[in-house]
């Protein structure tokens, strides 16, 4: 028997999308077994069968149809004619027939009439002997014969045509014919079929499984990270299947905390050496000037505390420093050096926000 895999090209690999069965071509595989049936053994059962059941209650219905006859007889013959003159009808109609004995036109009506009547009670009186003839059948031996005969030929018959059913079926399974198989579907033996959807069921996630059974990886979609020589973060997508995570690298959903913030700072310093100098001037200046007035706020906040001038300025101008070195080094200050930062700068920001210590 033949079943069908379903692939799909992917990357060079030729990948299982799933299973089904082949599409029968009903008009093809009627040719092919055409005559086939006729010739097994089922078949020349069933027609075996056929025939013995025919001749089997043939001859259950000749007796129970004697036995009709017979209560017939009993019940319709000489007793039914004796209960007949015992009515009123056929008293009525002798009486009848006694007073218009002629052969006038009024006495043959009057003794017609009379019969009629007679007639019609004798029909009433045999349908009610039918009745009884019909209720004492089904109480005899032959009627129950009947029956229990009727049923083990019925059942005969339905046992030999489900064992022809299940020939024919295994017939259509063994000469089938099946249209051509769609681009990807590869009709195969039940038994290889079998085994590789075994396979397929029990893939782990994320991998597929190709037609010769090997799993292949499938991390399509999913970001990685890993540091170069210089331990600078480098992050990449795979694209195809077949492709595993490199060693030493790491899942994004792996990262910890602190690797996260490492490569925002990394991120943000790649950035900032990519703007041109008058670009980073202009961020530069933007945050820097918030600082400085950020820092002329906190001294005002810190005189209406109760500080003296003198005292409210060194806070906030130690904070001012703090912050401002902050902002050099993230715009390469430490990194890159004190020259780097003075040549973008230019002039008026150097003198205005330069660091002063050396």
């Amino acid at each position: 028997m033949k079943k069908t895999v379903i692939t799909e090209m992917i990357d060079g690999h030729q990948i299982i999308r799933g299973f089904d069965k082949p599409v029968i071509d009903p008009a093809g595989t009627k040719a092919a077994i055409s005559g086939l049936l006729e010739q097994t053994s089922e078949y020349q059962a069933l027609e075996t069968a056929k025939t013995e059941a025919v001749s089997a209650l043939n001859a259950a219905k000749d007796q129970v149809n004697t036995k009709r006859l017979q209560l017939i007889n009993t019940y319709m013959g000489a007793e039914l004619e004796e209960v007949l003159k015992g009515t009123d009808e056929y008293i009525s109609y002798k009486a009848i027939e006694a007073e218009h004995p002629t052969d006038s036109a009024a006495d043959i009506k009057a003794r017609a009439d009379a019969w009629k009547l007679v007639q019609e009670k004798k029909a009433e009186l045999q349908k009610l002997c039918g009745n009884v003839v019909n209720d004492r059948l089904l109480e005899t031996d032959e009627w129950k014969n009947y029956v229990s005969v009727k049923s083990e030929q019925d059942n005969n018959v339905r046992t030999a045509q489900k064992a022809l059913q299940n020939k024919n079926v295994s017939l259509i399974e063994a000469n089938a014919v099946h249209f051509t198989p769609k681009e990807g579907e590869i009709a195969m033996e039940a038994e290889e079929i079998d085994a590789l959807q075994a396979q397929f069921n029990a893939l782990p996630e994320n991998a597929l499984l190709n037609l010769e059974g090997e799993q292949i990886s499938d991390f399509r979609g999913k970001v990685y990270w890993e540091t170069d020589i210089d331990v600078n973060w480098q992050h990449a997508t795979i694209e195809n299947i077949g492709v595993d995570l490199p060693a030493g690298a790491l899942w994004d959903s792996e990262l910890t905390y602190e690797q996260r913030l490492e490569i925002m700072t990394q991120l943000e310093e790649l950035r900032i050496d990519g703007l041109t100098d008058e670009d980073r001037r202009t961020e530069f200046k933007a945050k820097a000037d918030a600082i400085a007035a950020e820092g002329g706020t906190q001294k005002q906040a810190l005189r209406i505390t109760g500080l003296e001038n003198g005292e409210a300025w060194e806070i906030a101008n130690t904070w001012y420093d703090a912050e401002m070195r902050k902002l050099w080094d993230k715009y390469g200050y430490t990194r890159l050096g004190r020259q780097y930062c003075i040549d973008w700068a230019g002039e008026e920001i150097w003198t205005m926000y330069g660091i002063k210590d050396v």
